[in-house]
């Protein structure tokens, strides 16, 4: 019996083993990671990548203006006339990645900015493929070639517009869109039949300082903040 009771108080002084203890469920620490299903990488993806065929097109269109028209020879309008094909081919890659870009918040706004990029990259296509394949001793062809190009200014007018509002929706900062806007009332305005000259520099002005503001934007900044995708 005295056994029974020393083996009784050796089983009571030995160690308990820990008992499992509820821990406290603590919330998430926000962090700065990508949300799953955001679209904030693809987004600011396309936005670069708009930039750089916009930086493209845009130290391409230069030196074809002036080749166009210069007095060298039919050689150097026809270079420029190849590098404008060249310069309405990157113009569809742009409307392409600013559609990327703006469709999740603008949707609508978006594809008809899209949409209206495109015609008027059509219509600068076939107004430089005509002035590459007209012949040499055609006269006309460089006033023709400005005629059609001329027309596709009324329609990209229009597209930056409409960019203008895709990207407000967008939130793009302030002066992108005061900038865009600016853009494409030059354009408007130099594609109305009263306006003294295609190359004026009363137009070009905002028009430069417009896209070089976008393009700065696309290739510096890009969209901020996160979009849920719901595709």
């Amino acid at each position: 019996m005295a056994h029974s009771d020393t083996i009784d108080i050796m089983d009571s002084a030995a160690p308990q083993a820990p008992q499992p203890t509820a821990k406290l469920a603590l919330p998430p620490y926000p962090t700065r990671e990508p949300v799953p299903g955001s679209t904030r990488a693809p987004r600011l993806r396309a936005a670069r990548r708009a930039g750089y065929a916009l930086a493209a097109l845009t130290l391409l269109a230069i030196p074809a203006t002036l080749l166009v028209h210069s007095d060298a020879g039919a050689g150097q309008v026809r270079l420029g006339a190849a590098t404008f094909v060249v310069v309405s081919l990157l113009d569809v890659v742009v409307a392409y990645y600013l559609w990327r870009l703006t469709r999740r918040r603008a949707p609508r706004s978006g594809s008809i900015a899209a949409a209206t990029r495109v015609a008027a990259s059509a219509i600068q296509g076939v107004a430089a493929g005509g002035l590459l394949l007209s012949s040499s001793d055609n006269p006309g062809a460089v006033a023709r070639f400005d005629s059609w190009w001329g027309a596709s200014l009324l329609v990209f007018g229009l597209h930056l517009i409409v960019l203008t509002a895709a990207l407000r929706l967008n939130r793009a900062p302030l002066f992108v869109l005061g900038g865009t806007a600016a853009a494409g009332a030059a354009y408007l305005l130099d594609a109305l039949p009263d306006t003294a000259r295609v190359l004026d520099a009363q137009v070009l002005l905002p028009f430069m300082f417009g896209e070089l503001l976008l393009l700065a934007w696309l290739l510096l900044v890009g969209p901020r903040g996160r979009v849920r995708d719901t595709a």
